[in-house]
């Protein structure tokens, strides 16, 4: 019986670091590009409702490890495309 739930829990954890490689990036893609159409629909005031739960979650939980991860860097590239272009859309209403 011991090494039957060994090899449960191995796959277990085998599986879900699985799953976080496979889903984790597009979650948090998805996050970003939401604080960014709250940030266009509520101002600054949206991406920090936002990211008030998920900051409270990663303190609660201990996961610093989520706030190192790579997938920041497009995500935050997302963001700011999506912030960009209501910057774009002002300067060009401002001009004519």
């Amino acid at each position: 019986m011991p090494v039957y739930s060994f090899v449960k829990r191995l796959m277990d954890i085998v599986l879900s670091a699985l799953a976080l490689v496979l889903f984790a990036p597009f979650w948090i893609l998805l996050i970003y590009a939401a604080a960014g159409l709250a940030f266009l629909t509520k101002g600054v005031i949206g991406p920090v409702l936002l990211a008030g739960p998920i900051v409270a979650a990663v303190m609660v939980g201990k996961r610093w490890d989520v706030l190192r991860s790579w997938i920041h860097v497009p995500g935050m590239g997302v963001f700011l495309v999506l912030c960009l272009v209501w910057r774009i859309q002002f300067s060009f209403l401002s001009n004519q």
